[in-house]
């Protein structure tokens, strides 16, 4: 991980906290197909289970950090009876200067949409602030809104600075799979370039171009083969006898 290049972009970034949650999952329980509606980082603290990040998976126990980016889906199962972490999910806008240097930093890193995770050398030190941001997050006053950013900025730096001395490794996420995927379970509805580009945190242009390199066709053409596949689909099961035809 090129981790002095993403603190220059941190640094660049204006950053919104979207949500702040606590979650304790049941042995009975599990959550599956879940969307990063924005970038957001995983704590956990109790337990051990299988997170699985779009096509990755890891094995996590207690105190570790995992991060995805925007659109990515996230499914957990447990390993054990229960599992408790904190999801801290935020948005990083960049508002970049012309300078070629800039350009070139953003084209080849974007922090905000890796996905890595990792068990910290020291994980109370970003456990503490773990907390504290969801204690804040859940008062209403300005004072705590502000604190919960202040604290934020904390937990990144203590991150980007363990991350250093670790030489974790990061993923860039699958755009194209990630596109794939949202066409395939969502081939009914009106599905626009645009809207789609917003949801997977780029350009539509990029998409488009890069959709196009990797399959030979364009996000609409793809959209059209699915909806017509299903369809033959559709048609082929109405024509199958009713239940009670069939005989052992």
């Amino acid at each position: 991980m090129h981790v002095e290049e993403h603190v220059k972009l941190w640094n660049l970034a204006t950053i919104k906290i979207w949500d702040v949650r606590h979650v304790v999952v049941g042995a009975d329980e599990s959550i599956y197909a879940y969307r990063f509606p924005v970038s957001g980082f995983i704590y956990t603290v109790r337990g051990n289970a299988t997170i699985k990040l779009d096509d990755t998976m890891y094995v996590i126990d207690q105190m570790q950090v995992l991060h995805g980016g925007k659109g990515v889906w996230m499914n957990i199962s447990l390993n054990e009876d229960s599992f408790e972490f904190y999801l801290i999910f935020y948005r990083a806008n960049l508002s970049l200067s012309n300078t070629r240097e800039n350009q070139a930093l953003l084209r080849q890193h974007v922090p905000f949409h890796l996905q890595y995770a990792f068990a910290p050398g020291y994980p109370m030190d970003l456990y503490d602030k773990v907390q504290r941001i969801e204690q804040h997050w859940e008062r209403t006053d300005v004072f705590s809104k502000f604190q919960v950013k202040t604290l934020f900025y904390q937990f990144i730096n203590e991150l980007m600075r363990q991350l250093s001395a670790q030489g974790i490794e990061t993923a860039k996420p699958d755009l194209v799979a990630q596109a794939v995927r949202y066409l395939q379970e969502n081939y009914m509805l009106p599905v626009m370039v645009d809207p789609l580009a917003e949801l997977l945190d780029c350009s539509a242009g990029h998409l488009s171009r890069t959709f196009k390199k990797e399959t030979g066709s364009s996000l609409i053409t793809y959209l059209t083969r699915i909806r017509s596949c299903c369809c033959t689909q559709m048609h082929l099961f109405r024509r199958l006898p009713r239940q009670s035809a069939f005989r052992m």
